[in-house]
């Protein structure tokens, strides 16, 4: 565990209740506990990093002068600017005569700052499902008027709204700890699909009971690749010209719009593991494609032919770029009936793309 934490200490025993900030890496805090109790306190950092947040959780700590006290710790991990993910953690005597509005305090200021300094969407739930708090980014990403205040609404509200299932993210995380949900989809208006990764974790009250769960929605770069990649099949299967995308070296397909599916016969379980030299295009042709795309990254138009599983080769003028699709690079082939007008209507809905 090379992970830095901040703690954010509560009223400590012999301090005067002051609050003190300390920044110190997992290992070195792990060593102070009982021998017994660090694979616990190990197993609560791992819980935190992984699932976002854990506790709380009561330990044994020995101060300088040999006496041991018992402390309760809750943790949560937050993501730094630089994208670094850390824990930010709450730690407090369990003594029942200093569990005051000092904890309560502390708990709360934890919570804002995580709202205060996140990157992500984050709303505080209670647990009566009502949302107590939320940062500015739950407007921005659900595409919620800035003016609309959320707090005191039930999240079923925003579920029906953006169609989102916050109720279920909400009761497994609120009796099972946490819920982790990758490749959120949610349709925030006609044609305008977006992508998340869910988060969702159980916060507790300085007493010990659960106070509700913390929803934490991430756009990251996974998600915004998914989008950007989801946005542009979408728009090629709009298209009645043949689209297809396969990688700039092996040739193994990566998508073929509604069109060449349909002229060419091609099926969507062939698509994932068969290379488009093999059903499309003959090997000739396709190094010819790689080749005119190789310096500048797009190749004019050239009259040639597709191989069709649906009829005979079909003779079309094609038109190609290179792409990064998923992140890798990949070559987009346009391939549209041979006619005086395919040169300028290629040439322009490849620049969609490339563009």
């Amino acid at each position: 565990m090379d992970q830095t934490i901040s703690w954010r200490p509560g009223v400590a025993a012999g301090e005067g209740g002051k609050v003190r900030v300390i920044r110190e890496p997992l290992t070195d805090v792990i060593k102070r506990y009982q021998s017994e109790d660090r694979p616990r306190l190990a197993a609560h950092f791992e819980e935190a990093l992984s699932a976002g947040g854990s506790g709380p959780i009561r330990f044994r700590v020995k101060r300088r002068n040999g006496a041991t006290i018992y402390i309760e710790s809750v943790a949560i991990s937050v993501r730094s600017a630089d994208g670094k993910l850390k824990i930010d953690g709450l730690m407090r005597n369990c003594r029942d005569d200093i569990v005051n509005e000092q904890a309560i305090s502390g708990l709360n200021s934890l919570m804002q700052q995580l709202m205060d300094h996140s990157h992500h969407a984050t709303l505080v739930v209670d647990g009566n499902q009502k949302i107590v708090n939320y940062n500015n980014n739950v407007h921005r990403f659900l595409a919620i008027d800035p003016k609309t205040d959320l707090r005191k609404s039930k999240i079923g509200v925003l579920s029906a709204l953006r169609n989102i299932d916050l109720v279920s993210a909400f009761e497994e995380a609120f009796h099972g700890g946490h819920d982790v949900r990758n490749r959120l989809e949610v349709d925030i208006a006609p044609g305008d699909r977006r992508c998340f990764r869910l988060w969702a974790y159980r916060w507790f009250r300085p007493n010990g009971r659960p106070g509700g769960v913390v929803i934490r929605i991430e756009n990251d770069d996974a998600a915004k690749t998914e989008q950007a990649r989801n946005a542009t099949q979408r728009m090629m299967d709009a298209l009645p010209d043949i689209f297809l995308v396969c990688d700039a070296k092996s040739g193994i397909f990566r998508f073929a719009n509604r069109a060449a599916r349909e002229r060419l016969g091609l099926r969507l379980e062939d698509l994932a593991t068969r290379s488009a030299v093999e059903m499309v295009f003959a090997r000739d042709l396709f190094r010819k494609i790689q080749q005119g795309t190789k310096k500048t990254g797009v190749m004019a138009e050239v009259a040639a032919s597709l191989t069709s599983y649906a009829g005979p080769q079909r003779p079309v003028m094609l038109n190609a770029a290179v792409i990064s699709w998923d992140n890798e690079p990949s070559i987009v082939v346009l391939a549209r009936p041979a006619t005086q007008t395919a040169k300028a209507q290629g040439a322009g809905l490849l620049g969609l793309l490339t563009g």
